[in-house]
């Protein structure tokens, strides 16, 4: 029998009963997260780390069901938004998505202004809130960046 999330979820719920809150399943994958990333720091192939893969698929499996939902259909969801952003690429093999006020101004150096005008729209409209997550997101991007490189580097 190949599982599913439904069969997932299920064997979850009936093997260690509710779970509390989605906070805590989600607080369970970033421990599986971590037993991953310690296998691949101690050895960047080893085979432990699928499993650790598929543990944080379990669980997250069984979040999803708890929002009435289905992992495959959100993935397409957001693979239909992140096909349609603009990348910075890191050197790494991975990328952070350009921030529209990034957009907006390259927009504008490329003269195409009514994107620009578009975008810099969206940015004016935003609330403090929005503005102070933009903030948060970048930080975030800079200092993923910088992980990266030193994951990059260590043997």
């Amino acid at each position: 029998m190949i599982e599913t999330q439904d069969t997932v979820s299920r064997w979850a719920d009936e093997t260690f009963g509710s779970g509390g809150s989605n906070a805590s399943v989600a607080a369970r994958a970033n421990i599986e997260m971590a037993e991953l990333l310690m296998a691949l720091t101690n050895d960047d192939n080893d085979p432990k780390a699928i499993e650790e893969v598929a543990d944080i698929v379990i669980v997250l499996y069984r979040l999803v069901a708890r929002a009435n939902t289905d992992l495959a259909m959100e993935i397409d969801k957001k693979m239909a938004v992140n096909k349609a952003r603009t990348w910075r690429l890191d050197g790494y093999g991975h990328g952070y998505h350009v921030k529209a006020i990034e957009q907006g101004i390259a927009a504008a150096d490329a003269g195409l202004t009514e994107d620009a005008e578009e975008m810099f729209d969206t940015i004016l409209n935003s609330n403090a809130t929005d503005d102070k997550r933009n903030l948060a997101e970048q930080s975030f991007d800079a200092r993923a960046t910088e992980f990266a490189a030193e994951l990059e580097k260590s043997p």
